[in-house]
């Protein structure tokens, strides 16, 4: 999974307070140092053996210089000129001995060193190339010059880069909110912060914390577990309930409106399972939809529910139905009077 992937599905997560970085290899700086030495067999005359012939401090990354010194041997090091404003360094280097062209004639490497205070801050090669070798005029000293190229690079330590983090995308409302004033007021101002699953996780709703809080005292207290200044995404799961219900029940919580007449007709009955969340207006709206749908077919399972769900208005309604001539007896004749005994205690007598 890409960086950008794995971000995206962290803030549908609910990460809301997201940063992030990548640690790739090594970095590194790289840079090389010419230091010749004209006049090569009058500087060693004069120069006592051990004794060093410094070329100027160069840079590359940290600041180091490179240290001819004689002996015996020619003999190079180089040498970690600001550690006591740098600190440590490491780094591997080579030393060539060139001709005038630039060729590398003798080169010597290094594995990786570290200059610190505990070697001086410096690292070489002391038996670089013998005297007698060094002292050919036309190949190693011609017009008495030696030319000395010291290649470094230093390992700059790992490589943290800060990767930019997307905004989040603004969850849509799961229903039509064009031109309601809730659409800018809140699903344009406030990002989501609670997340609603239905039907078993498969369908999952976006919502407020703080609508739902002030709308439901169930809710209120479903959330009371979490703070308000909780950075991630709250997730409500609601078992006993299918997502067209769970869209119409948020629908009225933000505009306090019902749905369609067709359709509440159709959910009126699943709709006023929602009541234990406490919504008594929307409660009032089921009902009345439902009274509107009281016939011999409906009647036994509309009176149960009234009565399991207490509802005065629509249980009244359907005992007016019952009183009419000629319906209880209608509804003794079916299936629905078995229902009426199951759900009505006080109909088996």
């Amino acid at each position: 999974m890409s960086m950008s992937a794995l971000l995206t599905a962290l803030r549908a997560a609910g990460q809301k307070q997201l940063s992030a970085s990548t640690l790739s290899g090594s970095r590194k700086a790289t840079g090389a140092h010419v230091f010749r030495m004209g006049e090569y067999t009058k500087v060693r005359e004069k120069v006592a053996i051990g004794t060093a012939v410094k070329s100027s401090t160069f840079s590359i990354g940290a600041t180091t210089d490179g240290s001819p010194t004689g002996r015996s041997w020619t003999s190079v090091y180089l040498r970690h000129a600001s550690h006591a404003r740098t600190g440590n360094a490491t780094a591997k280097f080579e030393m060539s001995l060139v001709d005038q062209a630039g060729k590398p004639l003798h080169t010597m490497r290094s594995g990786q060193r570290c200059f610190s205070s505990s070697w001086y801050y410096e690292w070489g090669f002391s038996k670089f190339m013998k005297h007698a070798d060094l002292h050919d005029q036309e190949k190693h000293l011609k017009g008495d010059s030696l030319t000395v190229l010291c290649g470094v690079t230093i390992d700059l330590g790992l490589d943290s880069t800060a990767v930019p983090v997307p905004e989040p995308a603004a969850a849509p409302p799961p229903f039509d909110l064009r031109g309601h004033p809730a659409e800018a007021a809140i699903w344009k101002s406030h990002e989501a912060d609670v997340q609603i699953e239905v039907s078993g996780g498969e369908t999952t709703f976006a919502a407020h914390r703080a609508v739902l809080k002030d709308q439901s005292p169930v809710f209120r207290a479903e959330l009371s577990s979490k703070t308000d200044e909780d950075d991630n995404t709250v997730v409500l799961r609601i078992d006993d309930m299918d997502a067209d219900v769970c869209k119409a029940l948020l629908q009225f919580v933000y505009t306090e409106s019902a749905p369609e007449t067709d359709q509440l007709q159709a959910m009126a009955g699943r709709l006023l399972a929602a009541a234990k969340y406490k919504l008594e207006k929307l409660k009032l709206i089921c009902e009345q939809a439902l009274c509107k749908n009281i016939d011999m077919g409906s009647v036994a399972a509309t009176l149960t529910l009234a009565e399991r769900h207490g509802c005065p208005l629509l249980k009244n309604a359907c005992i007016r139905f019952l009183s009419a001539p000629g319906n209880l007896e209608a509804v003794i004749a079916t299936d629905g009077f078995e229902q009426l005994k199951t759900g009505m205690p006080f109909c088996s007598a």
